[in-house]
């Protein structure tokens, strides 16, 4: 019974969520953080049919501006865990990205760890990591390298972290042109 009531619960909220994201996409907000999904992504969206198939798909993410991000295109992949809303979604970088608080596919952000709350919608969770790429905090860093890079030569953190958004920009838009994602 357990096991129904919780795929109930999924299915609700993954729609709101879902929902929301939409939303956000439809209305051309410029400060919209996402820039696109999947096509498996968009078949929800169009349907508002069952969620029980939308559990782990990709997103563009865009980076924030005024930041070395701006104008950048990240991928990222997000996985709903069975009993979400109760447990944080696993979202993870597929693109390259230089960041402090970034390293290859992990994030280091309270809200996806031990400060997840059921009330936390994922459009909410996406904002928050647009606002950690504007505000990366170097004294808890999962790149220490790039993050006393950060402290002591920030000039040189910024064309480092700009060099890796147009590589992952680059590669997200050769994609699109090619037909090809990973």
């Amino acid at each position: 019974m357990l096991f129904t009531y919780n795929n109930t619960i999924m299915s609700v909220r993954l729609k709101k969520d879902i929902e929301n994201l939409k939303f956000e996409m439809t209305n051309k907000n410029e400060e919209c953080v996402v820039e696109t999904v999947e096509e498996s992504m968009k078949d929800a969206f169009r349907t508002n049919g069952s969620m029980s198939n939308v559990k782990n798909f990709t997103i563009i993410l865009r980076g924030p501006s005024g930041t070395p991000y701006e104008g950048g295109k990240f991928k990222l992949r997000i996985i709903i865990p069975e009993d979400y809303p109760m447990k944080a979604p696993n979202i993870t970088f597929i693109s390259a990205i230089k960041h402090p608080n970034v390293r290859g596919q992990s994030i280091c952000i309270d809200i996806l760890k031990n400060n997840w709350s059921p009330a936390l919608m994922l459009y909410k969770v996406l904002l928050s990591l647009s606002f950690l790429l504007a505000t990366p905090n170097p004294d808890d860093p999962l790149d220490p390298e790039l993050a006393t890079l950060f402290k002591i030569n920030h000039d040189e953190y910024k064309r480092i972290a700009i060099e890796s958004t147009k590589a992952s920009t680059d590669a997200i838009l050769a994609e699109r042109v090619s037909g090809v994602t990973k």
